[in-house]
């Protein structure tokens, strides 16, 4: 398996592949994306964030592992991120392009 898709992860999901690294031999990379809705695959996911892991596995397993650690801890840094207001009513939630409407205004 070279792909898998988890979550709701605080609202957000994870495709995550194993990219075969064939000069290094048997060895992967691995890839992730973090998306709203649940995508079909790791190529359809229109994502939010995507980024690759610092460290070469030696199998498509560990890779994968490795991508949704790496996305699980993205999730966090934009759970946390500030809210930033537009004008009175919407919010915009940084680097997703969400806008929220909410019932009052904020200062």
């Amino acid at each position: 398996m070279l792909e898998r898709i988890t979550g709701p992860f605080h609202g957000y999901h994870i495709a995550a592949y194993a990219c075969p690294m064939g000069e290094l031999g048997h060895h992967y990379l691995g890839e992730y994306r973090i998306s709203r809705t649940r995508p079909r695959s790791f190529c359809d996911a229109q994502s939010v964030r995507q980024g690759h892991c610092e460290q070469i596995s030696a199998t498509a397993d560990e890779a994968l592992s490795t991508a949704e650690l790496c996305a699980m801890q993205e999730i966090g840094k934009l759970a946390q991120a500030p809210r930033k207001v537009l004008h009175w009513g919407l919010v915009q939630l940084p680097s997703i392009g969400f806008v929220h409407r909410m019932p009052f205004a904020f200062s």
